[in-house]
């Protein structure tokens, strides 16, 4: 069997080879980045040595921020490789692949190999889905489980049997053990948009309130809901319910507050290099022409994005939650319809790979201007760094886009070599060597701390990895006599009288006299 001149088991290795150069290449590339992959890590790493399956620590203190499943995850990916970048992030990795090959999947039943091929490439190839499965937190595989949830929902709408509306609630119940009441409130929000809007509000509530399909996710998610209270009490339902669910929502939390339009851009960001793409699609949509498969898709994006508008704690990966339906409108608007303007394409990701390509000589002009004694130490080291491969990556990407903008070239060939290049800058360059320059120094002050007999903490700073590194639990609290401490340098005044036993990069380690 061909597609036109290239064989189906081309097809495949194609496909495959870029699943792979997308959230495979150098995965374990960069030190963790603190503060979310450090706290993960250090939480796993803490959960392996004392054998406690149920609450996870960072600090020496419970951590509620989020349920459990992604820590087993990381736990017997680290059983397997090891304590290092790579195996934290491997979950991450195969929740965005397994991720595109379910889309996949879906629209090669529901439409055309077309579609369906538009769909994985957008995905595997934008910026924020790349982002997260590339990175050892929980969001890849929470948004798997999304996915997951709406493709079976829709496949209940067509085909209503009970085998597939029970498989809905055995998602929802993984969804509440990977993140919470969110992995619920998507998928119920998308679907009662799509059966109110045809018509099918009885099918909905018998869905929604079917006693085998509660059953079947209460005994998933409930066991270990129920023995992290017995063991931690109230302080778990006011740690994980209130705090970080009912005031996320409610009060700004870690500085990440926003504004209402604040995912108007990120919308965008998050689909370099891609975003020209998104335009047209919102300017020329007819939504009185709308089938039920679109109006699906429509609804749940937008209760994603109007939610988390509305919420008072906004972070940019909020709105991957409806990433899945706005690839699938985006590939079934243009098999319908002509390609965009090449222009209106390329100018986005022109932008990103020139930002990209110039990195060095913004990250100079902030550390001139910067009063930030800790951000200015940061960058410094940048200087001294052999930046050879970064730009010959980072102004290939650049020249692609010039390239594009002479040679004629279908949609999806601009698709796949934006996006392809995009990763390799990435992975290869850009985020290396960020994650030096940021995280560098934390890990080699750990594995200086790891060298020496004395008791380690942490005071006046937030770098879970180090603990990762250390390769134990530390405490935050001033130092006690010949402890060393772990900070950063613009807090190092206090301590003047003290050894400093190792210094870069805005971190410093000091022995207490």
């Amino acid at each position: 069997m061909t597609n036109g001149s290239v064989t189906t088991t081309q097809y495949r290795i194609g496909f495959g080879l870029l699943l792979l150069v997308c959230f495979a290449l150098n995965l374990g590339g960069w030190p963790l980045f603190d503060v979310d992959e450090g706290a993960f890590s250090a939480a796993t790493m803490h959960m392996g040595q004392t054998g406690d399956l149920i609450t996870t620590y960072l600090y020496g203190e419970p951590r509620f921020d989020k349920p459990i499943l992604i820590y087993y995850l990381q736990l017997i990916s680290t059983q397997i490789f090891g304590s290092n970048e790579f195996a934290y992030r491997l979950p991450s990795a195969v929740a965005g692949i397994l991720w595109v090959l379910a889309l996949y999947q879906f629209c090669s039943s529901v439409g055309s190999k077309k579609t369906a091929s538009y769909v994985a490439v957008l995905m595997m190839t934008s910026l924020g889905v790349w982002s997260i499965a590339r990175f050892a937190t929980v969001d890849s595989v929470l948004n798997l489980l999304l996915c997951l949830a709406f493709i079976d929902i829709y496949r209940y709408y067509e085909r209503p049997t009970k085998s597939l509306l029970l498989r809905v609630f055995v998602w929802l119940g993984l969804g509440l053990l990977a993140k919470g009441p969110i992995a619920v409130a998507v998928p119920l929000a998308g679907a009662a948009v799509l059966f109110i809007a045809t018509g099918q509000r009885i099918r909905l509530l018998k869905a929604i309130f079917n006693p085998y399909g509660w059953a079947i996710m209460i005994m998933i998610a409930a066991p270990w809901y129920w023995l992290a209270y017995l063991e931690q009490g109230q302080a778990f339902i006011e740690g994980f319910f209130i705090t970080h669910n009912v005031e996320r929502f409610a009060a700004t939390m870690e500085g990440h507050g926003g504004y209402l339009w604040y995912y108007l851009p990120i919308v965008f960001i998050v689909f370099l290099p891609n975003s020209g793409l998104l335009i047209p699609l919102l300017t020329r949509t007819r939504f009185q022409l709308l089938d039920p498969l679109s109006i699906y898709c429509w609804g749940t994006f937008a209760f994603v994005f109007c939610f988390f508008s509305l919420s008072s704690t906004q972070l940019p990966h909020y709105l991957l939650y409806g990433l899945s339906p706005l690839a699938i409108l985006i590939a079934r608007h243009y098999e319908q319809g002509s390609p965009p303007h090449l222009l209106l394409h390329l100018t986005p990701s022109l932008a990103f790979s020139l930002i990209i390509a110039n990195f060095p000589t913004i990250a100079k002009t902030v550390e001139q201007k910067t009063t930030d004694v800790h951000l200015s130490a940061m960058i410094s080291p940048l200087s001294d760094m052999d930046m050879g491969w970064f730009y010959l990556l980072a102004w290939l990407f650049v020249g692609l886009h010039l390239l594009l903008f002479v040679v004629k070239t279908s949609l999806m060939q601009r698709i796949i070599a934006l996006g392809v290049c995009q990763a390799l800058t990435l992975s290869l360059a850009f985020i290396p060597v960020v994650g030096e320059l940021k995280q560098g120094p934390v890990k080699r002050a750990a594995m200086e701390a790891k060298s020496r007999e004395e008791t380690v903490v942490m005071w006046n700073a937030n770098a879970p990895s180090f603990a990762t590194y250390y390769g134990q639990s530390i405490s935050r609290r001033l130092p006690l006599s010949n402890e060393l401490l772990f900070t950063r340098v613009d807090y190092l005044a206090p301590m003047s009288q003290d050894e400093v036993v190792f210094e870069e990069g805005g971190w410093v380690l000091i022995l207490k006299k």
